[in-house]
């Protein structure tokens, strides 16, 4: 259980916010309550009411901050993209990405989104607003991508269909096993994941002989769906 924080008064809502991430991470939705809310942010229930009108409410706004610290850590990592070559620096920033999207508390805050899916309507609205003033890390590896293969003499048609494919071979994988397991694995074994996909994947999309296009089979309309467009 958090402990009570001291604190002045225009810090109340932050408080009561950072105990709620606490509290939310630690059971839960459906075992968070206003009162233990309070108590670890040491304040009254009184203020907590004044600071957000119901648990819901508290719970969109640890949502976004979650959207939020995210987003500053991938901009962050985005920033310090660097190699000498295409390839290398589509592993160079997924190597970042992947390690923005598995930090521990991105992963507490993914496994609340998941056991929390009967509020998944209130959690598309948190996740869209991100995604659209967030980085957009789909068309930061597409554009990676393209410059790979106008180096290697060939075009990937739709290179954000490839892009989403990469990054769910690099990163999805590597979050469910973070999810379902104790399995925590070190910068280094990440690294060496990233670049070893990558090269699988940069060799697996190469058109043959004589052909100067990478293209999804047909009929292959990936990623399903609209609301799978972007990670």
């Amino acid at each position: 259980m958090p402990s009570a924080r001291r604190h002045g008064k225009a810090t109340k809502r932050d408080a009561i916010l950072g105990a709620a991430v606490e509290l939310l991470l630690a059971g839960g939705y459906e075992n968070t309550s206003m009162d233990a809310v309070a108590a670890a942010a040491g304040v009254s229930k009184t203020t907590v009411y004044a600071h957000f009108a119901d648990k819901s409410e508290i719970f969109e706004a640890v949502m976004r901050k979650a959207s939020a610290d995210f987003r500053a850590d991938l901009e962050a990592a985005l920033q310090r993209v660097r190699g000498d070559n295409p390839a290398d620096r589509i592993a160079t920033a997924l190597v970042e990405i992947l390690k923005a999207a598995t930090a521990p508390q991105f992963v507490a805050y993914f496994r609340l989104l998941v056991t929390e899916s009967e509020r998944r309507v209130q959690l598309n609205e948190v996740f869209e607003d991100a995604r659209v003033s967030g980085p957009d890390v789909v068309g930061v590896v597409a554009t990676l991508l393209e410059a790979e293969a106008k180096e290697s003499g060939y075009e990937i048609v739709h290179p954000e269909r490839f892009a989403t494919i990469l990054l769910r071979l690099v990163v999805s994988g590597t979050q469910l096993d973070l999810l379902i397991s104790d399995f925590r694995p070190d910068a280094d074994l990440l690294e060496t994941h990233v670049r070893f996909v990558v090269r699988m994947f940069l060799q697996g999309i190469r058109p043959g002989p004589g052909a100067r296009h990478a293209e999804l089979p047909t009929g292959y309309d990936y990623p399903w769906g609209p609301e799978l467009q972007r990670m």
